[in-house]
């Protein structure tokens, strides 16, 4: 989901996948890190570059998780120059990417 609050955008994934142990989040967004070696398919590169990029544009990454009941992923960008965001264009654009 996409969401404005307040000069910054809000984007949030959520999986109902296995869950993250509490431990090992700090663990996945760094390069080449993964919750269990091997079982997830990847590198381990894909949240540390989204750290990366996030942290370049003045931002916030975190992971909120639940063994057994999935993952959620929050990413806090601020707008250029604080701009206030368009409430109604942000729930109309995250609308169209649940309906694709």
């Amino acid at each position: 989901t996409t969401r404005a609050q307040g000069d910054s955008i809000l984007l949030t994934c959520s999986d109902t996948g296995q869950g993250i142990k509490k431990e090992n989040i700090d663990k996945i967004f760094t390069a080449f890190g993964q919750e269990e070696e091997g079982k997830g398919g990847g590198l381990g590169l894909g949240l540390s570059i989204c750290t990366k990029v996030t942290d370049l544009h003045g931002g916030k990454i975190w992971c909120e998780s639940e063994l057994g009941k999935g993952s959620q992923f929050h990413v806090l960008l601020p707008t250029k120059g604080g701009v206030q965001v368009d409430s109604d264009a942000v729930a109309n654009a995250s609308a169209k990417e649940e309906a694709a």
